[in-house]
């Protein structure tokens, strides 16, 4: 029997090869994600263990006490204590210690030698680089010298190579402080840094002046001195001598540098998880449609061999072993298929490397796949083609041999139960559809509020239900909506176009199982599609109709010094400036954030009349009550006139402290006066200033004040609790609060286009800074969408690349079952380019079909969801009709195509050789 199969799979090998390469197409992406995986986070591992090589780490325990740091950067809180930067100098002072550095890592911009700033995928870091950097760090000086003076930097290599800088050049450096000119005194080489990171180093002493105002930092990086070989004992001998030298109320604890290292990386792996989900989902979809090409090529193919199936009952084999032919066929689809897809995959992820070099991104994929994830890949590949094949088998087993050797070429009809459980999917979404539609009316009219819960589910159940049912029941639809389009091509085409209505009405099961791949990726081209342009509509209604503001300054990476607001106000043609800043602070008890804005922000820029909300949101700023976005009060519960618990920063004791740390320094300056008999240095009045500040003030005090609740609304440009600059300065520290939009309004009269340019003028030497009117807003989303939209659209066409070569398939399959038939049709005189047109057409109105179903079903499927995401700010429906139509064209156009092989086929068959085939 497995000679049988072979020589059977050797007779078909074409369709057979078309198979394969359904398999291999999906199987491929598997293993290019599992290499890319596996890449990622060696290259992350290892990037870790060389920029953060130290030894042991001293950190804050997890936070227990409400105490806030003012280095906690823009004030998004952290779940550790802060910890007291002299205890670097503490833990040096131990003999085993070779150093001890706070860690200092500040996202920043730096601007090249185009004078633009440098850009990658990931981000561009500032660290503090200590004087002995070299004898510890693991990286090499590749020219000049480690930063000495204020002004001095080292870049990282790849850095200088991509703003095209080296030892010697000026340029500057954007935090969220101000603008730094600084030189550059030399280039460093990292063994290897985290994907798509940039690196600029700082001398130490002044990163901490400057970026370290309080004392405090997130933790301290120890290198030991070991005798010998360092091991984990030696490490651990080590942490303890530290955990016995650090003060009881230090709130600190020892690590390991891997234990540290690894949970950094993790970190990190757990944040762009997403990305091997996104691949997995497409291979996942590609791989469903070549079920289809599968299913298909067995269906047809063991229906052409029914009556050699029979003969082999006839002569003493079991069902059984009819069976296990067909799936050892399907098995070795499987395999060469999954053979053929790993070594694709593995390939195609050698590629990736040199696209992400081009954007500074450094990846090593030299490893090959490991044998588990081969083995899961053959797994996958091997289960679907069997999967596919099971029903064909079952049906070459279970004929009864005098009924296979006399069946028809006709087709069954469509069974009962796949009529009810595709009209059980219909009638299902349907409903679904109905409420969603009209879900006012049920949560509102009827009273049914429990439905809000379930409208996202409502939403994906109506769209997959409705591509369910659309597979079930396509058989059922094919032949009157294939006799309504094929209408006008009889009429234009007349013999060709009758022959292929006849072939597609004859085996209708088979054109509709052939265009239910296609619909699959048509229907998820289309629905991307219209959310892409609906969520562009919403977006730009809501910066249209909401926004009232001439104009919107804002940065690329997200944060601006706050002297930007300054330089804005000092244009005297502007009639309002509203600066928005934000941090994030504890509600009752739960992190959230907050936005603070002037009582007069809403008049002067946000149409209120096109935002639904509770209560005023005017009036609330001004009485100092609260605006909760509707999101927030619905997930805690919030109700209007409410009061809520936020902990702020008590500064009526912090500035009660100052005064008296003031005192304290000038008796500590007094006293080392006369004990040394001479004024100290400024280095002396520094240290004598954090000593007394440490004694007096060694956490910020938190106060916690109760807030009311003024308003609840739905305001999709401002994503967390709206306060009013006053109360926000009243319990937070300028370090908390995060500058990040600037609403701008014109005078009467004044003209547009030059204030623009003006305000682009004026921060234009922050390098990342736009100021953006309506349309370039709109034009910035919507751009940023379209990338999106675009890589979404090139994972989808494989999907739609492995339906068109099911039409490949089933046309083939066709001739060969047509052998007979077109050879008696070239010998009554219908020539090679009517043969031609009619395999044409067959293959225009197979796809055709599969495309009007795919288009209903991607719109059906973007309405539902659409409708289910209202409330969270999609709040417009756009069919994009154009691209729809392109789409279309481009299905059209490749279905045409796909004739061309079987048709060669055809025109090559000999006239007495095919009518004298059985």
């Amino acid at each position: 029997m497995f000679r049988l199969a072979f020589k059977n799979a050797k007779s078909h090998l074409g369709r057979f090869l078309l198979s394969i390469i359904a398999v291999a197409l999906g199987t491929s992406f598997i293993i290019a994600t599992f290499c890319f995986q596996t890449a990622i986070n060696s290259t992350i591992d290892s990037a870790y263990a060389s920029s953060l090589n130290a030894d042991l780490f001293v950190r804050g325990d997890p936070e227990a006490q409400s105490s806030i740091s003012v280095s906690q950067l823009s004030g998004i809180t952290q779940n550790r204590q802060q910890i007291d930067v002299s205890l670097a100098e503490k833990i040096c002072q131990l003999p085993d210690v070779q150093a001890a550095y706070p860690n200092i890592n500040k996202s920043i911009v730096v601007v090249g030698k185009d004078d633009k700033p440098i850009y990658s995928l990931g981000t561009v870091m500032l660290r503090g680089i200590p004087e002995n950097f070299l004898q510890f760090s693991g990286w090499t000086l590749e020219s000049g010298q480690l930063p000495q003076a204020d002004n001095e930097i080292v870049l990282e290599k790849q850095t200088a190579i991509q703003g095209n800088l080296s030892v010697g050049d000026t340029t500057k450096i954007v935090d969220d402080k101000d603008i730094l000119d600084v030189r550059i005194a030399g280039i460093l080489k990292a063994p290897l840094l985290a994907p798509g990171e940039l690196l600029v180093g700082m001398n130490q002493s002044q990163a901490e002046k400057r970026y370290i105002s309080d004392g405090k930092v997130s933790q301290i990086a120890v290198w030991g001195k070991f005798t010998g070989e360092k091991t984990s004992a030696s490490v651990d001998n080590l942490r303890d001598e530290i955990k016995n030298i650090l003060p009881d109320d230090s709130h600190a604890e020892v690590i390991s540098g891997d234990q540290m290292r690894q949970e950094l990386s993790q970190n990190v792996k757990d944040n762009i998880g997403f990305v091997n989900t996104f691949i997995i989902i497409f291979a996942i979809i590609a791989l469903f449609v070549g079920c289809f090409i599968i299913a298909n090529t067995f269906s047809m193919i063991v229906h052409e061999s029914l009556r050699e199936y029979a003969m082999l009952r006839a002569i003493g084999a079991s069902s059984k072993q009819v069976f296990s032919t067909v799936i050892f066929q399907a098995l070795v689809i499987g395999g060469f298929g999954s053979a053929i897809g790993t070594f694709l995959g593995t390939v195609l992820i050698q590629i990736i490397p040199i696209i992400l070099k081009n954007f500074g991104t450094d990846i090593n994929i030299s490893a090959l796949p490991n044998i588990w994830q081969i083995l899961i890949v053959f797994a996958v590949g091997i289960s679907i083609s069997i999967i596919s094949a099971i029903f064909p088998a079952r049906k070459a087993g279970k004929t009864p041999p005098v009924q296979a050797m006399s069946e028809a070429a006709l087709p069954k009809p469509i069974g009962v139960g796949r009529i009810i459980v595709g009209g059980y999917f219909f009638i299902s979404s349907l409903f679904s559809i109905i409420i969603i539609t009209n879900f006012d009316y049920f949560t509102n009219t009827l009273g049914l509020h429990s439905l809000k819960n379930y409208e996202s589910f409502l939403a994906s159940g109506a769209a997959s239900g409705m591509i369910l049912a659309a597979l079930l029941l396509s058989p059922l639809f094919i032949k009157p909506v294939i006799w309504v389009l094929s209408s006008p091509l009889v009429l234009l085409s007349r013999v060709s176009g009758k022959l292929a209505k006849g072939n597609i009405l004859r085996n209708f099961k088979s054109s509709a199982n052939t265009s239910s791949a296609l619909l699959i990726g048509v229907a998820l081209v289309v629905c991307c599609s219209v959310l892409a342009a609906s969520v562009q509509t919403s977006v730009s209604s809501i910066i249209t109709n909401n926004i009232k503001s001439d104009f919107i300054i804002l940065s690329q990476n997200l944060r601006m010094p706050k002297s930007v607001t300054d330089k804005v106000k000092q244009d005297n043609s502007l009639a309002s400036v509203d600066p928005l800043y934000i941090s994030q602070l504890k509600i009752n008890s739960e992190a959230a954030p907050i936005i603070s804005v002037e009582d007069t922000f809403f008049k002067n820029n946000l149409d209120l009349a096109t935002f639904s909300y509770i209560g005023d949101p005017n009036e609330a700023l001004e009485k100092g009550e609260l605006i909760v976005p509707k999101y927030l009060a619905t997930s805690q519960n919030f109700v209007l006139g409410q009061y809520i618990t936020i902990n702020g920063v008590d500064k009526d004791k912090v500035e009660k402290d100052k005064k008296i740390i003031e005192q304290n320094v000038k008796k500590s300056i007094l006293e080392w006066t006369q004990k040394n008999l001479k004024q100290p240095d400024n280095s002396i009045i520094e240290q004598i200033k954090n000593d007394e500040t440490k004694k007096v003030m060694p956490d910020l005090p938190v106060v916690e004040k109760q807030f009311k609740i003024g308003c609840i609304a739905d305001i999709m440009v401002m994503p967390g609790i709206v306060i009013n600059h006053k109360d926000f300065d009243a319990i937070t520290m300028s370090e908390q609060q995060m500058l990040f939009r600037i609403f701008v309004n014109l005078k009467t009269g004044e003209n547009s286009e030059i204030v623009k340019n003006e305000l682009q003028n004026k921060v234009k030497d922050y390098y990342t800074i736009s100021v953006l009117d309506k349309n370039g807003l709109n034009s910035i989303l919507g751009s940023t969408i379209n990338i999106v939209l675009n890589l979404i659209y090139g994972l989808l066409a494989l999907s739609i690349l492995i339906a068109l070569l099911g039409i490949v398939n089933t046309l083939t399959l066709s001739v060969v079952q047509r052998t007979r038939e077109i050879g008696l049709l070239k010998a009554i005189g219908l020539s090679n380019g009517g043969l031609t047109l009619m395999l044409g057409l067959e293959s225009f109105l197979i796809a055709i079909f599969g495309t009007i179903l795919g288009v209903v079903l991607g719109i059906n499927g973007a309405v539902a969801t659409q409708k289910g995401l209202k409330d969270s700010g999609l709040s417009d429906l756009t069919i994009s009709y154009n691209n729809i139509a392109i789409f279309v064209g481009f299905v059209v156009i490749f279905s045409v195509i796909a004739c061309l092989l079987p048709a060669r086929r055809a025109k090559k068959l000999p006239i007495l050789e095919a009518i004298a085939a059985d």
